[in-house]
């Protein structure tokens, strides 16, 4: 019996050091290939979450400083626009044209005309020379034919509305071009002039 005894703990013993060789094994091919995996993914994620952390915080600085812009865009005071005289016309088609140009339109033609009968400006609280005669202001329409896409279009009568003279864009037509991407534009513009 005692033979038996000493089998079995021999027996045990190989199970034993065949069972330390197999988890030694199994640790060594963990540490070695799945470890190595997963310290990789986790130096990817951290990278990414300072990537997005960097992301984050230029998005909040912007936000900043277009908050600060329509502030300090709110405190600008109004500027009042400047009527041209009957001599004028010529320049101010010329910057209409010019703002085209600067917004990627294409200008195929332009035409003025007056319409209606001249109006009287109304008095101001004024006193001196500036006050002593009225100016007579004539409607002025100009007629545009353009080629742009929708974009420069936008850009275009923001640009007209925008420009120091007073120019409101009052009717256009939209219609196909054979351009790609292009449209024809017939736009129609009024201001007004001295007389």
């Amino acid at each position: 019996m005692e033979e038996l005894f000493a089998k079995v703990k021999q027996l045990d013993k190989q199970k034993l050091m065949m069972l330390g060789v197999g988890i030694g094994v199994v640790v060594v091919l963990d540490v070695a290939f799945v470890m190595q995996m997963q310290f990789k993914s986790a130096g990817y994620s951290l990278a990414k979450i300072a990537e997005l952390k960097r992301t984050i915080s230029d998005i909040q600085n912007r936000a900043r400083e277009v908050a600060f812009k329509k502030q300090e865009k709110g405190k600008e005071s109004i500027k009042p626009k400047n009527i041209l005289g009957q001599a004028e016309l010529p320049l101010l088609l010329q910057e209409i044209t010019t703002l085209a140009k600067v917004n990627n339109v294409k200008l195929v033609q332009i035409v003025h005309s007056k319409e209606g009968k001249p109006a009287v400006a109304k008095q101001t609280g004024r006193k001196g020379p500036a006050a002593a005669a009225p100016a007579t202001l004539t409607p002025v329409r100009v007629k545009l034919d353009l080629v742009c896409g929708f974009h420069n279009l936008g850009a275009f009568i923001d640009a007209l509305e925008n420009a120091p003279e007073p120019l409101s864009c009052e009717d256009f037509k939209i219609s196909r071009s054979g351009e790609f991407q292009k449209e024809r534009v017939s736009l129609s513009i009024r201001t007004f002039i001295k007389e």
